[in-house]
């Protein structure tokens, strides 16, 4: 059982109010073979050519439409690649995130909406879901037998099978700047809200049934059985043109997805973090598996579109075991292990972070791990995969990761804990500790003069950040805390190195760029009057002349900025085509 914990966060960065315009719209190829505008102005943006006037949304966007405007500023933005942007921004997870995963989609063109925020998706992604009619429209209510309503207040509402009704509040949705790579990046925050009738007397048998009584906002917060906040960071980030197959043009999204604030406010024996987090999984999952470009050919070297999370130990509690896929845990054990070629892979490679500690509950004098009690004799040890490599003595997994200190990747004086269940320290227990203490107190001498000239300090000597007691984590959720309502003030940052930022300053198309496109539309006038094998021909033939690799060096960033838009109007026109049809 293992809590994972970070960097505290930093102070709220401001207004997320966000400006009131139009949303620009998507104009299809002429099939009367008008002249082809692939970039529509946006009214909203003055300072922007007509050719990226779209890369900038003035109304807060969709998922996929956000994912899709990243996308387009690849081609007037500088971005950085995907492995710069794990480096920059490793996995961590923050001490309020019950969940956290990072994962990178290969492709930028398909539908995202389809599966998040569609019926349709829902329904094929989750199959306590039922498609039907709304139950209610207009005011007029139709008893319908499907899963999607509104509350009486025009709220939307998602019924499920298992009695559950969820309703979603949105919070944030704006552009951001990662402040490290300048990469163009969107945020999103929604609070969720989980409710089931506690007392059933007189209700519906059918679980649908019975969770269409609730039918207002006050019968949700009554009855609410868990709530949480849902982040979204994506960022626009690069890869070499063809790495994946010819129609791979470069573009990649990073995306970090965690649950903050998760608070279960009705007990229930149902392991209901658990759940959540495999639930954000398989979501997560049909995300990449729908966005890949040959996936499952790529080999162990094309580490960047691994799929990596770091949990919270109640979401694996009734298994005594993390997932295979948590990050945190795998770091920790390859440093236990002396596990040198892993430990480089996970740091260096996924991006990692170094100072991810890791809480392992026991009892004292069982000698066992993994047991979690509440009587005075229960423990949770915290240890980084420094920390963990000292105990050990593996001396040569300890030079690396001191390598990695050295390189600004991590801390050599993370201080440690080990807790009681009411407080740090106790009986048979040592209250603080870092790497250099361990060191002393397991007497690896060998280690001490690496440990000192790397920087290393006891614990005496530095600052110590204060985390939640880990059995207090499990008692508030064990006990559950019942609210009647929410606050409606603006929600404070919760991460950290990114600003929020309006990009109509920044993404100018420069001259150059502009004629070459103003010459393929030119080219492509008569595109839509070709038939299908002459349009697959003119497309291979602009393909292979933009091919970054067929320009020298000074000109592959432009090269490889025409090639993406090419592969854009690649996909808008098979779209067309397809609806045509």
């Amino acid at each position: 059982m293992l809590e994972h914990a970070g960097a505290h966060l930093k102070p709220g960065l401001g207004d997320r109010s966000r400006p009131d315009a139009s949303q620009p719209t998507r104009q299809p190829l002429d099939p009367d073979g008008k002249p082809i505008m692939f970039f529509p102005t946006s009214t909203s943006v003055k300072s922007l050519s007509a050719e990226c006037a779209e890369f900038l949304p003035a109304a807060a966007p969709t998922l996929g439409e956000a994912i899709t405007d990243l996308s387009r500023l690849q081609l007037v933005l500088a971005v950085p690649t995907v492995s710069a942007l794990r480096h920059a921004r490793p996995l961590r997870r923050h001490e309020n995130e019950l969940y956290v995963a990072q994962f990178v989609l290969q492709s930028t063109h398909g539908k995202f909406n389809k599966y998040l925020s569609t019926p349709e998706g829902k329904c094929e992604l989750h199959p306590c879901l039922k498609m039907g009619p709304a139950d209610v429209i207009d005011g007029e209510d139709l008893d319908g037998d499907g899963s999607f309503g509104f509350l009486n207040d025009g709220t939307p509402v998602i019924y499920q099978t298992n009695g559950i009704a969820r309703t979603e509040e949105a919070l944030c949705n704006k552009a951001i700047k990662c402040c490290r790579t300048g990469a163009p990046g969107h945020y999103m925050e929604t609070r969720m809200l989980v409710s089931r009738r506690r007392d059933t007397t007189g209700l519906p048998c059918s679980g649908l049934a019975r969770a269409k009584t609730m039918r207002s906002r006050e019968d949700v917060v009554a009855n609410l059985f868990y709530s949480f906040t849902s982040t979204w960071q994506i960022y626009a980030c690069a890869a070499p043109v063809g790495e994946l197959g010819d129609d791979d043009s470069g573009e990649r999204i990073l995306v970090r997805r965690s649950v903050r604030n998760f608070v279960q406010h009705h007990f229930h024996d149902f392991p209901i973090a658990k759940h959540l987090a495999d639930l954000l999984d398989r979501e997560n999952q049909l995300l990449v598996n729908k966005h890949s470009l040959g996936q499952d050919n790529v080999e162990r070297e094309m580490y960047e579109y691994d799929y990596y999370t770091l949990r919270a130990w109640q979401t694996y509690e009734c298994e005594g075991k993390p997932p295979e896929e948590d990050l945190g845990r795998r770091l920790v054990d390859a440093a236990r292990n002396g596990q040198v070629s892993e430990v480089v892979h996970l740091v260096k490679n996924c991006g990692c972070d170094l100072d991810t500690i890791v809480a392992e509950f026991g009892c004292i004098g069982s000698g066992k791990t993994g047991i979690f009690t509440r009587n005075p004799c229960g423990y949770a040890e915290e240890r980084t995969a420094l920390i963990a490599a000292v105990q050990a003595g593996w001396q040569s997994v300890v030079e690396l990761l001191l390598e990695f200190v050295r390189d600004g990747r991590g801390s050599v004086n993370v201080v440690c804990h080990e807790w009681n269940p009411k407080g740090i320290g106790g009986e048979c227990l040592r209250p603080c500790y870092t790497a250099l203490d361990q060191a002393r107190l397991y007497h690896r001498d060998m280690l001490l003069p690496l440990l000192s000239a790397a920087g290393a300090l006891s614990h005496k000597k530095c600052k110590r950040v204060r985390r939640t007691n880990p059995f207090d984590v499990r008692a508030h959720q064990d006990k559950g805390d019942k609210y009647t309502s929410f606050s409606d003030e603006k929600p404070t940052d919760s991460q950290e190195d990114f600003t929020f930022f309006e990009w109509a300053d920044e993404a100018q198309m420069d001259d150059e760029m502009k004629n070459i496109i103003s010459e393929l539309k030119t080219e492509l006038r008569d595109f839509p009057k070709l038939e299908e094998a002459e349009q697959t021909k003119l497309f291979r033939r602009l393909c292979a002349r933009w091919h970054p690799d067929k320009h020298p060096d000074d000109k592959k960033v432009l090269a490889t900025r025409v090639f993406q838009w090419i592969q854009h109007v690649k996909v808008d026109a098979w779209e067309s085509r397809a609806w045509s049809a």
